[in-house]
C-alpha cells in the first residue's frame, strides 16, 4: 500500500505507508533500551563483584577449588545483610555452581554436577516465585530479611561453565569471571 506525503509543495509516493507510532509504544520502545542498558549495567556490577572476590581470595598456597569456596563462602555471608540485592544474588549463584563443579577432576561429572546445580538454582527461583506472594518468611534464609526476586539462572549457567574448565587441584587463584555468551 503506497503513501502520498507533501515535501517541497511535491507530492511523493512512498512505498510503504508512514511509520506512526503512538506516545505509549514510544514509551514501551524507551523503556525496552532503558531495561536492556541496566541490564548489562547490572551485568557489569556482577562481573565485578565476582572478580574483585576471586583478587581478595586468591591465595596462592591454596587449590583454585578451595579459593573458589572461600570466594562463595564470603559472597554468602555477605549477602545475609541484604538477601534482596540481585547483584549479591548472581554472584553467589554464580560462585556456588563454580565452586562445587571446579571441585570434580573428570569432566563428565562436572557436567552433571554443574547441571544439577544449575537445575537446584531453577528449582529453587520455582518455589520462590510459589511461596513468595503467599508466605515470604519460608524462602528467607535470614529471618526478616527479603528474599531477591527469583532470577540469576544466567549466572548459574556461567558459573557451571567456567567450573568446567577449572583445575580444582591446581594451587593458586581461579581464572576471572568470564563475562556473557558472546565470550565462547
Amino acid at each position: 500500500m503506497a503513501s502520498k506525503i507533501q515535501f517541497d509543495s511535491d507530492y511523493v509516493e512512498l512505498p510503504f505507508p508512514p511509520m506512526v507510532l503512538t506516545p505509549a509504544q514510544c514509551y514501551e520502545a524507551d523503556s525496552r533500551v532503558d531495561s536492556k542498558h541496566l541490564e548489562q549495567v547490572h551485568d557489569l556490577q556482577v562481573a565485578a563483584l565476582i572478580n574483585e572476590t576471586l583478587k581478595i581470595y586468591s591465595n596462592h598456597w591454596s587449590t583454585v577449588a578451595q579459593n573458589l569456596d572461600n570466594a562463595q563462602s564470603f559472597i554468602t555471608e555477605a549477602r545475609k545483610d541484604n538477601g534482596a540485592d540481585t547483584v549479591m544474588r548472581d554472584a553467589e549463584y554464580y560462585l556456588k555452581v563454580r565452586a562445587w563443579t571446579s571441585v570434580h577432576k573428570r569432566k563428565s561429572v562436572k557436567l552433571v554436577a554443574g547441571t544439577g546445580w544449575v537445575y537446584a538454582s531453577l528449582v529453587w527461583n520455582g518455589l520462590k516465585c510459589v511461596f513468595v506472594p503467599f508466605y515470604p518468611p519460608l524462602t528467607q534464609s535470614n529471618k526478616g530479611n527479603p528474599n531477591a526476586k527469583p532470577g540469576g539462572l544466567g549466572w548459574a549457567i556461567y558459573g557451571a561453565q567456567d567450573g568446567m574448565w577449572d583445575n580444582g587441584d591446581r594451587m593458586g587463584a581461579a581464572r576471572p569471571a568470564r563475562f556473557g555468551p558472546d565470550d565462547d
